[in-house]
Parts: structure tokens; C-alpha cells; sequence
């Protein structure tokens, strides 16, 4: 009988999935902000324009944070998340 069970990868709400390398703040970040951009630019479309600002504002917080290296969503997931040093599978 075979007792072992195999996990999908991507399942972000896996048991342990934040726990050690699973917890990719690079992707976490881009889906956030591509989320935030389609969702906003599509109400922007379909509803009032003043919803573009809202992407607006973020296409100006990315050009701050490439010049500044600060980036309020990194600094939010550091504090959810901070990052700790990988420990050697046994």
C-alpha cells in the first residue's frame, strides 16, 4: 500500500507553504500588484475613470521604490513574513 501522498506545487495555503523557501515575496508581490492594476484599470473602464488613479499611483510608488529601494508592499510582507536564514533538510 502506498502511504505516500504527493503535494501540487503552487498551493500557496498548503500547510508549511510560508514556512522557509515556499514563501516567494517576489511572486506574492507581482500577483498583488497585478491584481491591484487589472482590477482597478477594468472598474476604471467600466465605471468612473477616477478609479485609474489608483494605477496611476502605483506605476508612481514603483518608480519611487526602483529609484529609493523602499517598497511599502515589501516592507508589509517583511513584517508578516520576515526572512530566516534556510536550515539544512535532515
Amino acid at each position: 500500500m502506498n502511504t505516500h501522498t504527493t503535494k501540487l506545487p503552487g498551493n500557496m495555503f498548503e500547510e508549511g507553504h510560508f514556512e522557509g523557501h515556499h514563501f516567494n515575496k517576489r511572486r506574492v508581490h507581482d500577483g498583488i500588484v497585478g491584481v491591484v492594476i487589472t482590477l482597478f484599470t477594468a472598474l476604471g473602464y467600466y465605471t468612473s475613470q477616477m478609479w485609474l488613479l489608483v494605477p496611476a499611483v502605483l506605476g508612481i510608488t514603483l518608480m519611487q521604490s526602483a529609484l529609493t529601494g523602499f517598497c511599502p508592499l515589501y516592507f508589509t510582507l517583511d513584517k508578516i513574513q520576515p526572512d530566516q536564514p534556510e536550515q539544512p533538510n535532515h
